[in-house]
């Protein structure tokens, strides 16, 4: 059976406009070799630009995804996922030798959380998620937590009821949503989010 390799192309949204092309390659190359990077400059209506970044490999693309998404730069809340490659029209990509899911069958009802202990058990970290509702897809690295949902209403019971809980009484969790579709010209805007009131909790 023939496996195919992860996906090395992302896309990033909601670059600071007042960043040059320099200064997005330097920030981005932290986590990888860049092979091309493409930037569509004026196309936000807050005065954002965006950018489709290719990496030489599968794994700097999933580095920068754990680390950036959610990250604020220069007071922008960046947008970091995989990028869908239009010849591709299923975006399918398969699953590694680990038997890890890539892009093929993924869930959009996707979240990040993070501040977890970075040396938690990932078991822990589903029963934590499965309070919300069916995870089909986990990934941990450094205290930061990509997983996907089976349907919309766990991923909306996971932003409203675990958002802001404190972890193991001194740990606190927050909750973010990702849109995980493929993006193009027309499809830049930043995604409503809701962010409940400030809670706390033990779990």
């Amino acid at each position: 059976m023939k496996i195919r390799k992860k996906g090395n192309r992302i896309y990033v949204g909601n670059i600071p406009g007042s960043m040059s092309k320099e200064e997005i390659k330097k920030t981005f190359e932290e986590q990888g070799k860049i092979k091309e990077i493409d930037i569509k400059y004026n196309r936000n209506s807050n005065g954002t630009n965006y950018a489709f970044i290719e990496y030489e490999d599968y794994q700097s693309a999933e580095k920068t995804i754990l680390k950036r998404n959610g990250q604020r730069l220069k007071g922008y809340m960046l947008k970091v996922e995989y990028s869908i490659d239009k010849n591709n029209k299923d975006g399918e990509l398969g699953t590694d030798v680990n038997g890890i899911r890539t892009l093929k069958n993924r869930s959009k009802y996707r979240v990040v959380v993070k501040n977890f202990p970075k040396k938690i058990h990932l078991g822990s970290v589903k029963t934590f998620l499965t309070k919300a509702g069916k995870v089909i897809y986990t990934h941990f690295e450094n205290g930061i937590t990509i997983a996907e949902f089976e349907n919309k209403e766990g991923m909306l019971r996971a932003v409203n009821t675990l958002d802001r809980i404190a972890y193991n009484s001194r740990r606190k969790v927050y909750v973010r949503v990702i849109k995980d579709l493929p993006f193009d010209d027309s499809d830049a805007d930043d995604m409503p989010l809701h962010i409940p009131s400030r809670t706390f909790m033990h779990v």
